[in-house]
């Protein structure tokens, strides 16, 4: 993930808005960098077949995520983000504080100013705009 938002970064100069919108555009280097890293992966299982065939082979398992699964966590992180881009006002600020730094709904109240009641309202009401939104994305 930090080569592809390296390459988002320096190849930002070269992003043109007639072309793409900016998620498609740094979802194309994403999911190219992945596929990079599963090519390369592909090359390492290879190599560690014939390793392996030689008896150098060591039996410890990677518990990583593979670059595919990190595509696919990127692709949801970003639509993610979209849709809660789309709420806006007290909904989203709820959200946030909510699900980002994990405020309980009497310290979103105290935190905001305002009553538990709204806070949980306000927090229902995004939850379920960003449901809508999530099964309108692909």
């Amino acid at each position: 993930m930090q080569d592809a938002f390296i390459n988002i970064w320096n190849k930002a100069a070269g992003y043109d808005s007639a072309t793409s919108q900016p998620m498609t555009w740094m979802t194309a280097i994403v999911r190219n960098r992945a596929l990079d890293e599963l090519r390369r992966e592909t090359r390492n299982v290879a190599q560690s077949l014939d390793d392996e065939k030689m008896g150098s082979a060591s039996d410890i398992e990677d518990s990583r995520p593979n670059p595919l699964e990190l595509l696919e966590q990127a692709a949801d992180s970003l639509r993610i983000r979209g849709c809660l881009d789309a709420i806006e006002g007290p909904q989203r600020q709820c959200l946030a504080l909510a699900y980002y730094h994990g405020l309980s709904h009497s310290e979103l109240a105290r935190q905001i100013g305002s009553p538990i009641g709204t806070v949980k309202v306000w927090l229902r009401r995004g939850l379920q705009k960003m449901k809508r939104c999530l099964e309108r994305r692909p």
